[in-house]
């Protein structure tokens, strides 16, 4: 069994050692929030405030770009409020906890106004936390409930330092700007950059340690003939299956690794490319890369039932007169496949060799309506699934469960959120595009290249490709450089994944397997661009 791995709210500096803390009571509480709170979160121990009158102390600092700032006093020991005062045994705390808290941030907020002008409307909540108290028998009017951290509190940091945050409207989200000002304040010495490309980076890289665990877990079936791994978008199917060529890779077998999707047969034949003996493409063009195979011939028009009977009928043509066949086949994403061509592949095994075939693929995602699962239900594989979503961050995995994906790994990261603008025609559409691409590349400073415009419509796809919208260059995945912005039909993206997402839903009557095929590709941020009737289903007006 592995152990979870969490992502932690994240220290300032980040190398900051806690022992460092001489107050035993703060540590508690700074440790507190770093394992309990996510990795969207900041935290800073102990700030000193020097004035001409008095010194004063913020015991911890947290903000988070969503919530804003808050400064916590910390107190141990047993407290309790008598007749407006606060007590710790039989000696009044003079000034009150709330008092003490409120001032500190109070000065803190006035240092920052004097810094810089886009703190001139900022608010800082303050808060009390009381790790050795159940409660204190009252409170006061000088402090809100959801302003104290009890012990239990303290337990279940996540939703109550949210309730902390929203208990005052006027504490509201940061602005980059803020938050570099914020630190280079608090923390002259450390250098600090708010990157909406780091954030993303992190996300991705908590979320592959989660995948990674869950991917070893699975790895060893390949020890059976026959493996059908069933898994919703994001719970890691085609990581696994590369994790397969390459254990099989590494045991020196001929391995093929196909898939249907050309631009997921790409990266798959990009990530195996130091295998000599690996053929990894789609599936089409791995049959035509089997040394000894003859090109297949192609009439004008080739549709579905083309593809279906004569690329598996050419196949198993010249499959008996091949001298380089295979010891195990692996496809990924199987429910775009046809039987026949599970059946084709199948004689590309090696007579002698250990005969596997493994599966991945999700009925969910079956948009093209195949029968490769049903096929492969009724010849008895060994059956396992991939149970937890690992690709998306929190907002976006949520969407995904209400669309009936699998649940989030409750370590998964924050990301950076789900976003909608309303358009009703092209026109509102393109608009609506160059705004968006203006903030993500320009504003965010995002590379285009980690953006994916991913359409329900063809007619879509084209219309942004030729038109490209506030002159960012749209392009087809075969197009793609590291200058452009790949825009695709969601068909086409099934099987990938990019940092950021905008997704293009102008038909009222797109299906709820599009939607949720098109918003499994963003990892980190999910922009929908649609009328509201979309946006309603998807519970993100």
């Amino acid at each position: 069994m592995h152990a979870r791995i969490r992502p932690m709210g994240l220290l300032i500096p980040a190398d900051y050692d806690t022992r460092l803390i001489d107050n035993v009571t703060e540590r508690r509480v700074v440790e507190n929030l770093r394992d309990r709170l996510s990795d969207s979160w900041y935290i800073i121990p102990r700030l000193d405030i020097a004035t001409a009158k008095r010194p004063f102390e913020v015991d911890v600092l947290i903000f988070h770009q969503d919530y804003g700032i808050a400064g916590i006093e910390v107190k141990g020991g047993r407290l309790r409020v008598d007749d407006g005062e606060w007590y710790r045994g039989s000696d009044i705390i003079e000034p009150s906890p709330p008092r003490q808290a409120q001032n500190a941030c109070y000065e803190l907020r006035k240092r920052l106004r004097k810094h810089h002008d886009c703190f001139q409307h900022l608010e800082i909540q303050h808060a009390i936390a009381l790790p050795d108290c159940e409660d204190v028998g009252a409170t006061t009017l000088g402090v809100l409930r959801d302003q104290i951290l009890f012990r239990t509190d303290l337990e279940n940091l996540f939703s109550r330092v949210q309730d902390l945050m929203l208990a005052k409207h006027n504490i509201g989200p940061l602005t980059a700007q803020q938050i570099e000002e914020f630190v280079a304040v608090v923390r002259p010495n450390i250098h600090f950059q708010w990157d909406p490309e780091a954030q993303a980076r992190d996300a991705r890289l908590s979320l592959n340690r989660i995948m990674r665990h869950q991917v070893d877990a699975l790895s060893t079936l390949d020890a059976n003939p026959f493996v059908f791994v069933d898994g919703s978008a994001g719970t890691g199917k085609t990581q696994l299956a590369i994790e397969w060529a390459r254990r099989s890779a590494s045991r020196g077998e001929r391995v093929l690794l196909t898939c249907f999707n050309i631009p997921l047969g790409d990266y798959l034949q990009k990530i195996m490319s130091y295998a000599e003996n690996v053929i990894a493409d789609d599936f089409v063009q791995a049959i035509l890369r089997i040394p000894g195979m003859p090109p297949i011939p192609t009439p004008d028009k080739m549709d579905d039932d083309w593809y279906r009977l004569a690329v598996s009928q050419h196949v198993e043509l010249y499959s008996a007169h091949l001298e380089h066949k295979f010891d195990t086949i692996i496809v990924d994403e199987v429910q775009d496949f046809h039987p026949e061509w599970l059946e084709a592949l199948k004689s590309l095994l090696r007579e002698n060799g250990p005969q596997r075939l493994l599966l991945t693929g999700d009925a969910m995602q079956n948009l093209y309506g195949r029968k490769a699962i049903d096929y492969i239900n009724s010849h008895k594989p060994s059956l396992a699934s991939l149970s937890e979503n690992c690709r998306n961050t929190q907002q976006i995995g949520d969407l995904l469960r209400r669309l009936g994906g699998a649940r989030m790994a409750t370590s998964s990261p924050d990301g950076q959120g789900i976003f909608w603008i309303e358009a009703n025609d092209t026109d509102e559409l393109i608009a609506a595009l160059e705004t968006e691409l203006e903030d993500l590349v320009v504003q965010r400073s995002i590379d285009p290249s980690h953006i994916l415009i991913v359409s329900a419509s063809k007619k879509d796809q084209l219309l942004i490709v030729e038109t490209d919208p506030g002159h960012f260059e749209c392009t087809s995945w075969e197009d793609r450089g590291d200058a452009n912005i790949v825009c695709e039909t969601i068909h086409r993206s099934k099987g990938l994944e990019f940092d950021v997402v905008i997704l293009i839903a102008m038909s009222e009557e797109v299906s709820d397997s599009l939607l949720y095929v098109g918003a499994s590709r963003a990892v980190s941020l999910l922009t929908v661009i649609s009328p509201p009737s979309v946006a309603e289903r998807l519970g993100i007006t």
